[in-house]
């Protein structure tokens, strides 16, 4: 198949004679194709195309066609205006000039048949020369039936359109269109430059010779040698390779760039370990691609980065090809490391209903990493997000033989990662990263390193000389909650209501393993914030603020029950979403929920009954400071003051001021 070329903006050289041809296969192709206005393909001819310097009107040319334009847009209905617009760019003798006649033509009768252009049998010529001049001879037949459409449906005309095979053939008569198309193609054919053949003259006989031998001129039926031998060298440079839609794929080469070392790797110190084939899988962001690049530098040897995405594209083929140009060029570096990231998106599991090149590119992966080709020397890294994806004969023995997984960092990575993210940014003292990492639970890799940038970029929009522990604690909460609304208007007594809710602290350590005793206090936590409103302003005035907690208590009640067996009426059961339980069941699994959230709120409000004193304390003292780390909460519920707002204020001024 020949591929399709886009239109292109500017002027270039017009195409050469051999581009004016097309061969008897393309031509039978092409004609079967309903669309009244095919898209460009390349010519035969383009193969043996020379470089030339692209020619380029004159000023004059250019101001007096952008004249004619302006004109043309302004009157759309005025067809000489139109015709003197075609007319000039066609005497430009250029490609853009042809391709802005066929998308004028195309786009004021395709979209609107109540034209007076499309009536206009010059304007329709011009359209056809245009259309022959860029070499496309085998759109004129769609054209012309497009166009007897159209007109058929104006009520402009009443002779139906024929097609190029009953033409000629049949003594039929043709339409206007039909009779334009063959004098445009007659004079190509003949050489001409346009001027009419004189009658019983020599051209004029080869051209009734032409529609005598069982065709018109609009669908010549001979073939030359010459076409016949250009059709078969086509095809074979076209199945070698060497002929290409666009700029030759660049081979692979080693990545360059900044050398990563095990000692840039933080926080998953158990995956430094590198066997012969080795697959990374696990959440976005963990460092999978970090770790390969880690691997390469601490071996000092050549990197080849790819992508699953990239082997793949619109030819048939492709992707298999690239597979072996990959370890190709990795056995003439080896020792070296081959790098795949995102494998599943050409490594999925194989089904019979798969396309036959997608199975084409994964047998060529296996076949190289375990074929009859050694790969000594090389190790193949590959990283996914999801394992379960991929194809058995992928991660058998002998292949991807290994699986790494890369986690979320605990507590001790997260101060890892934050300490080698702050090297380069300037802190001040009470910026602990034990602190932050107790903060950032579930943070990985990449979340921190952006957090780290949040908090330096918002410490410079400020002017201050220093990253201090509120940037980070901003960042943090723009990561999880997105930016904060400013401008929106919180009423004082919301505000109280909502500091009832906020009083927790950052947990110890991470948590493993929760028993029974710490999920039973979790769902406490989560009904603290609307009891304590029910005790403060009443049943009739609690607000909906607790739903996200309710959701929350409602949640870990049910895998309690369900999942984790801690229901001595239930027992020591699994039971799944999709498992198939009894009605009597289901209800006795209910129950069991309800009575725990009913425990919980039976315990949390005597303990807020007993406490009413230091949680109004707390609740003022959020309205106040907004934030409260643990130790400042401690004294407030004991009744120690803590800093006045308005000294924390003025520090932070005299900090930011210059």
């Amino acid at each position: 198949m020949i591929p399709r070329v886009g239109r292109s903006s500017g002027f270039s050289t017009g195409p050469s004679p051999s581009d004016k041809r097309v061969s008897a296969s393309e031509h039978v192709a092409r004609s079967s194709v309903k669309a009244p206005f095919s898209p460009r393909y390349l010519s035969l001819g383009s193969i043996f195309s020379r470089n030339k310097p692209s020619p380029s009107p004159s000023p004059l040319t250019v101001a007096h066609i952008t004249s004619l334009e302006s004109e043309a847009n302004t009157n759309n209905h005025d067809v000489p205006k139109q015709l003197a617009l075609f007319q000039a760019l066609i005497q430009t003798d250029l490609k853009p000039g042809y391709e802005l006649v066929t998308t004028r033509w195309e786009r004021m009768c395709e979209f609107d048949s109540s034209s007076p252009l499309l009536k206009s049998d010059e304007a329709f010529q011009l359209y056809l020369t245009a259309l022959l001049r860029l070499g496309n001879p085998s759109s004129i037949p769609a054209a012309v039936r497009r166009r007897d459409s159209l007109l058929v449906g104006t009520g402009a005309t009443t002779i139906p359109s024929q097609t190029e095979g009953s033409q000629g053939a049949s003594g039929r008569p043709v339409s206007k269109s039909q009779e334009i198309a063959d004098s445009v193609l007659s004079a190509q054919a003949l050489g001409s430059t346009g001027t009419p053949v004189p009658p019983g003259s020599d051209m004029a006989k080869l051209a009734a010779a032409i529609q005598a031998a069982g065709g018109s001129a609009a669908a010549p039926v001979q073939v030359s040698i010459v076409e016949l031998i250009l059709i078969i060298f086509a095809v074979l440079l076209e199945n070698s390779g060497l002929m290409k839609a666009g700029p030759r794929q660049a081979e692979f080469v080693p990545s360059e760039g900044k050398t990563v070392t095990f000692s840039d790797v933080h926080g998953v110190d158990e995956v430094k370990d590198v066997s012969l084939f080795e697959l990374s899988s696990r959440s976005p962001g963990t460092g999978k691609t970090l770790l390969a690049r880690a691997v390469a530098g601490e071996a000092g040897v050549p990197f080849f980065f790819a992508s699953g995405s990239d082997f793949e594209e619109m030819f048939v083929g492709v992707g298999a090809k690239r597979v072996r140009d990959l370890f190709a060029a990795a056995r003439k570096k080896q020792p070296a490391i081959i790098f795949i990231d995102e494998l599943d998106a050409v490594g999925g599991k194989r089904s019979s209903r798969d396309q036959q090149y997608m199975k084409q590119t994964l047998n060529q992966l296996l076949v190289e990493m375990d074929g009859f080709m050694q790969t000594e020397g090389i190790i193949v890294i590959a990283a996914t997000n999801f394992p379960e994806s991929l194809d058995s004969a992928l991660i058998r023995p002998g292949r991807f033989d290994r699986t790494i997984a890369v986690p979320l960092p605990d507590i001790r990575g997260r101060v890892q990662i934050l300490n080698h993210h702050m090297k380069g940014v300037t802190t001040s003292p009470d910026v602990d990263p034990t602190i932050l990492a107790r903060g950032t639970p579930g943070f990985s890799g990449a979340d921190l390193q952006n957090m780290v940038n949040q908090a330096a970029i918002q410490a410079s929009k400020e002017r201050a000389t220093e990253v201090t522990l509120k940037h980070f604690e901003w960042a943090k909460d723009r990561i999880v909650m997105g930016a904060e609304r400013k401008s929106q208007y919180i009423d004082p007594k919301a505000k109280l209501a909502t500091a009832f809710h906020e009083t927790s602290q950052l947990p110890e350590d991470d948590q493993y393993s929760v028993s029974f005793k710490q999920y039973r206090a979790g769902i406490d936590v989560c009904l603290g914030g609307r009891v304590a409103e029910e005790l403060t302003y009443g049943t009739e005035n609690v607000s909906s603020g607790a739903s996200s907690d309710l959701q929350k208590a409602t949640g870990t009640a049910t895998a309690m029950v369900k999942y984790w067996g801690f229901s001595d009426k239930i027992g020591r059961v699994y039971y799944g979403d999709r498992d198939n339980i009894s009605p009597q069941r289901r209800i006795e699994i209910e129950d069991e929920i309800r009575k725990l959230i009913q425990d919980s709120e039976e315990r949390v409000t005597k303990l807020l009954k007993e406490k009413q004193e230091e949680l109004h304390r707390l609740a003022h003292a959020l309205v106040e400071h907004e934030t409260l780390d643990a130790d400042e909460v401690r004294k407030v519920i004991k009744g120690e003051q803590i800093r006045n707002i308005s000294e924390i204020l003025q520090e932070e001024l005299s900090q930011t001021t210059p």
